[in-house]
């Protein structure tokens, strides 16, 4: 039977501290409160310190931290996971406050409320993993009575995220300047990681965003860069928790006909109709497989990962967006694209443009387009 761990030394609990970004490197005398001090700096301490406060951070947040950089959210994730001191409560004395109702009740009326404010602002995402994480969080500890309530409300955070994801990419295929593409599809990433982490604690969801996420966040992984890994290793590695989790439970409801691979893969490739049931690739766990007319699809349930003919998806090559007919018609607009199942055609857009999916030829010098 497990127990806690209490013969604690300073190097384990070094392990068990969220990484902040360098530029952050200031705040960690504030994010580590071990079995040593657990209850951190005083008050005075934090006001002494106030010189070392970074310049990109206002003053106000730097002494109380409760404003929500990402390096504010590594905090609260930091709290609301330690396990604290040891307690003759099963909860242990930092938690015993969730587990009162009349907490749990004022904190989830509270939530709600900050999730309803943030709704029409897509660049508060890193505010809505917040409220996502702590939902998650106080759901493995508040009664049974407010199960649904919170569930409700996580519901409501997979909502706004999801819907942000997919305002996002639709910008992102009108957009030909790659600079401002890369900046939206790096946002879009890391939204569709925010949504799979409402997916954290219960399976009762619906497969296909979960799925359709991760096809997204495996497509964008090569484009974070600098800070942005540190808050990337922290939600990738949830994001892992929850589809290896997730894995006998999906493979359970695809071998039943579930349609949710199928419903995920149309909405990253748009001219995706499946003609057959997805199967388990020989000699594999994670890998099912389905066909298109004549094309072989692969779908990694735990990465994400979508090939088509053994490819992935991917830009038209150069040859075909520096022809003198693409850049009449298209101009600088690059696009995503899949293997053409139309006849005589190589590639096809991935989403519609306008309405349509367009197919992409090549005979001797000439391009051949095709709706």
């Amino acid at each position: 039977m497990y127990q806690y761990y209490e013969a604690l030394t300073d190097d384990l609990s070094e392990l068990c501290v969220f990484e902040l970004p360098k530029r952050a490197h200031a705040l960690d005398q504030f994010l580590r409160r071990n079995w040593r001090n657990p209850d951190d700096q005083t008050p005075n301490e934090v006001i002494v310190s106030q010189f070392e406060c970074p310049e990109w951070m206002p003053l106000r947040e730097f002494k109380a931290l409760t404003g929500m950089a990402r390096e504010t959210a590594m905090f609260l994730l930091q709290m609301s996971l330690q396990a604290g001191p040891e307690s003759s409560l099963v909860t242990r004395s930092t938690y015993s406050r969730p587990c009162d109702e009349l907490f749990a009740r004022k904190i989830l009326e509270s939530l709600t409320g900050c999730v309803l404010r943030v709704q029409a602002n897509l660049e508060s995402y890193t505010v809505l993993w917040s409220f996502t994480f702590l939902t998650t969080r106080l759901l493995s500890l508040v009664s049974r009575d407010l199960l649904q309530p919170f569930l409700n409300l996580l519901e409501q955070c997979r909502e706004t995220s999801y819907r942000w994801v997919k305002a996002l990419l639709e910008r992102v295929e009108e957009m030909s300047d790659d600079v401002q593409r890369r900046e939206f599809l790096e946002t879009a990433s890391s939204i569709a990681l925010i949504c799979i982490d409402s997916f954290n604690l219960t399976m009762a969801f619906c497969a296909a965003i979960i799925f359709e996420c991760s096809i997204i966040v495996h497509e964008n992984l090569s484009l974070k860069t600098g800070d942005d890994k540190i808050f990337l290793h922290v939600v990738l590695d949830r994001w892992r928790r929850t589809m290896y989790r997730a894995r006998p439970i999906m493979n359970e409801q695809i071998a039943s006909g579930g349609s949710f691979l199928s419903d995920a893969v149309e909405q990253r490739w748009r001219y995706f109709k499946s003609t057959a049931s997805w199967t388990l690739s020989t000699g594999m766990r994670c890998w099912y497989q389905t066909t298109i007319d004549h094309l072989k699809v692969h779908l990694n349930i735990m990465t994400g990962e979508l090939l088509v003919n053994d490819l992935p998806l991917s830009r038209l090559p150069a040859d075909y967006e520096t022809h003198h007919e693409y850049e009449r018609i298209f101009g600088d607009l690059s696009h995503n694209v899949m293997p053409s199942t139309s006849s005589g055609m190589v590639f096809c857009t991935a989403q519609l443009l306008h309405g349509y999916t367009v197919h992409f030829g090549r005979e001797r010098q000439d391009l051949l387009l095709r709706l």
